[in-house]
């Protein structure tokens, strides 16, 4: 091999390196700042609650429900949270020491745990809410708290009609395929969401029930992009998230696919992407959240080809791996060149 080509492989693999690893990650991600503390009025009952742990009544002044007031029902909700804390004020405070651990305080917007504490108190009873306390996790009150399903606005008769009337020959496999594995909400979020990118997918029939259910639709907690990306501020929140909504789609089925450019858009509607998809979405939201992170090209299987993203995190002083990209979801474990 001649040394002109040797250096010419060289300069392709480094322009390779900065076009698919850091093209990827480079997108403009400032940091969020924790949100300024709800100042009042408060109700006598959070005013006690702030004498026995200013901690926690400053974190829940913090929350995004509270920034613009309180509500009627907010205050109900705040109630039953105080009287949480009252009946067993030494188990909550555990609790609550271990959700305040969960992401970067200095940067993140609020504590998402204890948003996920709050919206329990506001929906269940608080004799169900008291067993999370009893050996508390994370999960177990992601559980029990973070409900991604809602009820459909549109019937599975009109969701039929709507598949009947999709002149995209793709777009159509796809929702046949939902409604084989009985995955309607998620099959009505697809709908609405190629609906609002061409209209022109769908025949007049299958538009005006598309029409309907949008009409109808509510603004659920989990379908504003920005929203959602400041809620998941840690990666163990990431990583849950993950897990619990997307699946992996090949690249080829992506609509204008590009892995030096992804779609952080089509993750968060569809659900669903490949590994350089998921992999932009995770590190997005790390760096939002303040961690260092980036996208790294690894093998899956064969050492000469390295075509598989996962993310590359820091927290508390480690490198960590957060590979949620494949049909096979790996989650979160130790950085090390063995496990690539």
């Amino acid at each position: 091999m001649s040394k002109r080509y040797f250096d010419l492989r060289i300069v392709v693999a480094i322009l390779w390196y900065f076009i698919i690893i850091e093209g990827c990650t480079s997108l403009s991600i400032e940091p969020t700042k924790p949100n300024e503390p709800y100042s009042g009025p408060y109700q006598s009952g959070v005013k006690s609650l702030s004498d026995k742990n200013s901690l926690l009544a400053q974190e829940l002044a913090k929350l995004p429900e509270f920034q613009d007031g309180i509500s009627e029902e907010e205050a109900v909700a705040l109630e039953n949270l105080v009287n949480l804390y009252n009946n067993n004020s030494d188990l909550f405070n555990i609790a609550f020491d271990n959700m305040y651990e969960v992401g970067n305080p200095e940067v993140r917007k609020y504590c998402t745990p204890l948003q996920a504490l709050f919206w329990l108190s506001y929906e269940t009873p608080i004799q169900e809410i008291e067993p999370i306390f009893q050996d508390f996790s994370l999960n177990h009150l992601l559980d029990t708290a973070w409900r991604f399903e809602k009820e459909n606005t549109l019937s599975k008769s009109q969701l039929l009609s709507v598949i009947d009337g999709t002149r995209d020959v793709r777009l159509k496999k796809e929702y046949i395929d939902y409604i084989d594995k009985n995955e309607l909400v998620k099959l009505q979020k697809a709908i609405f969401y190629d609906y609002q990118r061409n209209s022109k997918f769908f025949n007049r029939k299958a538009a005006k029930i598309i029409k309907s259910g949008e009409n109808k639709k509510d603004s659920p907690r989990w379908d504003d992009f920005k929203e959602v990306t400041d809620r998941l501020n840690s990666p163990e929140l990431v990583n849950y998230y993950e897990w619990k909504r997307f699946s992996y789609e090949y690249y080829w089925n992506i609509p204008g696919y590009s892995d030096n450019n992804p779609d952080l858009h089509y993750v968060f509607k569809k659900n669903k992407g490949d590994c350089a998809y998921i992999t932009a979405f995770t590190v997005y939201c790390l760096k939002k959240a303040g961690y260092r992170a980036y996208t790294k090209y690894v093998s899956p299987n064969d050492p000469r080809f390295r075509f598989h993203a996962i993310t590359v995190f820091e927290q508390n002083g480690k490198r960590c791996i957060m590979d949620n990209g494949s049909v096979n979801k790996k989650g979160i474990r130790c950085y090390s060149e063995d496990n690539e």
